[in-house]
C-alpha cells in the first residue's frame, strides 16, 4: 500500500511505496531534501514529523536525542509512512542552496560507444552521497592529472550513481588516460557541484531543450528531472551532431518519446559547430518562441550563433538558460 508525504514549508507531495524509505521516495520523485550520506550515520536527513505515522525500517548509527524524540525528529533515510504523514524538512531550490562536497568514487562501468565517445559511471563510495541539481557539474579528479570539469549526465535522483559523457581530446592527458588506461574499479575524486543551468521547475511554459554532441549530458540530466517531477507542459528535444549518423543515445532519446504524452525528440544531424542552423530548424517547427523556455549547451561555437537565432525569433532574454561545454580550470570553492 502506498501513501502520501507532504513537506513542509514547499509543499511538495510525493508518494512513498512498501518499503521505501522517506529519502528514497522523494529524491525518485525528483525532489531534493536535505541529506549526507543516505545510510543513517550522518544525521543531514533529520526532519520533524508535524502530522502522520513513521516506521523505522533501516538501522542507524546517528543516535536522536531525547528531545528531539519528543519534538517528533527522524531520519529520512531510516524511516517511511504508516498513513498520509506532513513532514518539515529543509529543501534545496536553487543551487547555492548545495554546499560543494568532495566525495571518492569508483568506476562501475565504461560504455564505449564509439573509438573517441565514452560514458562513464561512476558509484560513490558508502559514507557520503554527492548532492547536486540535476544540470550542474563537478570536478572529478585522478591522480597527477589536472581536474576535468564535466557535467552529470544522471538525475540527482540518485546522488549514488553518477554517470558522465566524455569526447576524446588528444590535447587532453585526463582524456587521454580515461580512455587508454582507466578500468572498472579504479578511484576517482568527484568535487562539486557548480553551475545554474537547472531546472525552472516552478515555470509551467512549454520547453526546448537544444544541446550539441555530448553537450546533451546536462540535458539528459535535466530531462529525467523533469519526468521525475511528472512535469506537465510539452517539451521537446533537438540534438544536433556531426555527420550523418544518429545521436549516440538515439534510442534512449525514442524510448522518452514512446512512452511520454508530452515529449517530442528531433536528431538535427550535419551540425557540428554553428548552433545557427539548429536554431532555426526550431524555428521552423515553432515560430512563435514567445512562451517558451529553451534550454541550450553546447561550446561556446555552438551556443553564440544559436543563442543570438534564438533571442531574433522573438524568444525573450530571460527564457534562455545556457551550459557551456567550454568551461575549464579549477572552480572557487563556495562558502
Amino acid at each position: 500500500m502506498s501513501v502520501t508525504v507532504t513537506l513542509n514549508p514547499s509543499g511538495h507531495t510525493f508518494v512513498v511505496e512498501a518499503g521505501e524509505t522517506i529519502l528514497e521516495s522523494a529524491l525518485r520523485s525528483g525532489l531534493a531534501p536535505e541529506y549526507g550520506c543516505a545510510n543513517g550515520s550522518c544525521g543531514e536527513c533529520k526532519a520533524r514529523v508535524v502530522s502522520g505515522e513513521l516506521s523505522e525500517i533501516r538501522f542507524h548509527d546517528y543516535v536522536i536525542g531525547e528531545a528531539d524524540k519528543r519534538m517528533g525528529y527522524t531520519l529520512l533515510c531510516s524511516a517511511t509512512a504508516v498513513e498520509d504523514t506532513v513532514i518539515e524538512v529543509l529543501e534545496a531550490a536553487r543551487p547555492e542552496d548545495i554546499p560543494v562536497q568532495t566525495v571518492r568514487a569508483r568506476v562501475h562501468g565504461l560504455d564505449r560507444i564509439r573509438d573517441d565517445l565514452l560514458i562513464v559511471n561512476l558509484r560513490v563510495q558508502r559514507g557520503r552521497i554527492l548532492r547536486f541539481l540535476a544540470g550542474q557539474h563537478v570536478q572529478l579528479t585522478l591522480k597527477g592529472l589536472a581536474p576535468k570539469k564535466l557535467p552529470v549526465a544522471s538525475c540527482h535522483c540518485d546522488g549514488l550513481n553518477l554517470q558522465f559523457h566524455l569526447r576524446r581530446d588528444s590535447d587532453d592527458a585526463f582524456s587521454a588516460h580515461v580512455f587508454e588506461r582507466l578500468k572498472t574499479s579504479d578511484k576517482l575524486g568527484v568535487e562539486g557541484p557548480w553551475g545554474t543551468f537547472t531546472l525552472q521547475v516552478d515555470n509551467e511554459r512549454p520547453i526546448i531543450f537544444f544541446a550539441c554532441d555530448t553537450a546533451f549530458a546536462p540535458i539528459k540530466s535535466i530531462i529525467e528531472h523533469a519526468i521525475n517531477l511528472e512535469l506537465s507542459q510539452k517539451m521537446h528535444l533537438y540534438w544536433c551532431v556531426p555527420g550523418d549518423s544518429p545521436p549516440y543515445m538515439h534510442n534512449y532519446c525514442r524510448s522518452l518519446t514512446d512512452a511520454l504524452d508530452n515529449f517530442s525528440y528531433h536528431a538535427v544531424a550535419g551540425v557540428s559547430t554553428s548552433g545557427e542552423v539548429g536554431a532555426k530548424r526550431v524555428i521552423a517547427d515553432h515560430p512563435d518562441l514567445r512562451d517558451f523556455d529553451i534550454y541550450l549547451a553546447g561550446p561556446d561555437e555552438f551556443i553564440g550563433p544559436g543563442s543570438r537565432t534564438f533571442l531574433d525569433g522573438g524568444l525573450p532574454a530571460e527564457r534562455l538558460f545556457q551550459y557551456s561545454a567550454d568551461t575549464r580550470g579549477p572552480e572557487p570553492t563556495r562558502e
